[in-house]
């Protein structure tokens, strides 16, 4: 089966938290999408409990890039981490001509910040997670 014939819900191809760790004013998680028992698709977040804010850095297989898993995870991550903490900002740190990226973070609703390679979102954004054709 490939993963360009298969949509992608919610309940078929979850976002599985893999490490958690937690260490002074920091909490580290790291998250995945699986297809057919392989790590297609990698989310790393830094929480920094003290500033309220949170990192969150990702990457997908070159095979499944361009097919909407770094825009479902980031929406998946996000929502998650809103609402099951006290993060008031997350930030995607992106490199400057990383354009896929940049494209996944507008599509979440982050917005460019300070620097042209941060993109922030708050709590206060609109979470739509549907069905994402793969």
């Amino acid at each position: 089966m490939s993963l360009k014939d298969i949509k992608v819900e919610i309940d078929t191809l979850k976002l599985k938290e893999m490490y958690y760790k937690e260490s002074g004013d920091k909490v580290y998680k790291n998250y995945v999408f699986e297809f057919e028992d392989r790590i297609i698709s990698k989310f790393w977040a830094t929480i920094k409990k003290d500033e309220s804010k949170c990192t969150v850095e990702y990457i997908t297989d070159k095979k499944y890039r361009g097919k909407g898993l770094a825009t479902l995870g980031l929406q998946i991550l996000s929502k998650d981490i809103f609402d099951n903490s006290d993060i008031k900002t997350i930030e995607l740190k992106i490199e400057n001509g990383n354009m896929a990226s940049q494209k996944v973070a507008l599509n979440n609703n982050f917005e460019k910040g300070e620097e042209n390679i941060y993109y922030k979102i708050n709590p206060s954004f609109k979470v739509n997670i549907e069905l994402a054709c793969i």
